[in-house]
């Protein structure tokens, strides 16, 4: 698939598998056939830079992060940016949104992490406590949880009602990559530059087992299929 004018920092796919979203310092945004390698729809609108992108649970809407400092959020079917986020003073670097689809959720160079009502455009928490960019954000199943990981080589975990951080996971020795929750909400997998994945049991929020493998770099990205079965790193 070759149609962006510079590096690529983001890609999802979507929920129906059919099309793949990529991000790129170019400040675009370009939707992919899947089977063909079609470039279906590219999407304008960001200043600077996309560092992500995140497909919505319908497949219908996209969310885009840049360097703008901005979070767009975007039509698939007319590639149409209908919602513009502001409040985020850096650029941002994660984003996921909530299982029914309601909220998103962004993390930034700037040590915090936001919730967006989707609907009205308006951020509704602000969750702070790190010393370092937050990398990556996963909301569980049941919209009560957000998990995030930082290059301060902690998972925290916070509850989206309260806003409070209600557990630090701690064992990965250097920075944190990526974190997905499970489908079923019982696990956490997580990617570090230790070249390690640990997996987390949710209940007890403890390290269950820790996969080696890697000798050429860093986890940057960890996801588990749709029955739980497998991880991919």
């Amino acid at each position: 698939m070759i149609g962006h004018r510079n590096w690529i920092w983001s890609v999802d796919i979507s929920p129906d598998e059919r099309t793949i979203a990529s991000g790129s310092i170019d400040s675009t945004i370009m939707l992919w056939d899947v089977h063909t390698g079609e470039c279906l729809k590219t999407l304008v609108g960001h200043a600077d830079g996309v560092r992500a992108v995140a497909f919505s649970p319908d497949g219908q809407i996209i969310a885009s992060g840049g360097l703008d400092n901005t979070i767009k959020l975007w039509h698939v079917v007319d590639a149409q940016c209908f919602k513009t986020l502001q409040g985020h003073n850096v650029w941002i670097r994660a984003l996921d949104f909530s299982p029914n689809g309601y909220l998103v959720a962004s993390g930034d160079n700037d040590q915090a992490i936001k919730l967006w009502d989707i609907h009205t455009g308006q951020c509704t928490k602000t969750f702070q406590g790190y010393t370092n960019w937050i990398w990556t954000v996963d909301l569980n199943r049941n919209n009560q949880f957000l998990a995030c990981g930082s290059l301060d080589r902690k998972i925290r975990i916070w509850n989206i009602e309260t806003g409070i951080c209600t557990h630090t996971l701690e064992g990965h020795t250097n920075w944190i990559w990526a974190v997905n929750f499970s489908p079923d909400g019982k696990l956490l997998v997580s990617g570090s530059d230790d070249q390690t994945i640990k997996l987390w049991d949710f209940e007890t929020k403890r390290c269950t087992r820790t996969l080696r493998g890697r000798t050429d770099g860093g986890v940057w990205s960890v996801s588990f299929s749709h029955d739980n079965q497998i991880i991919a790193s």
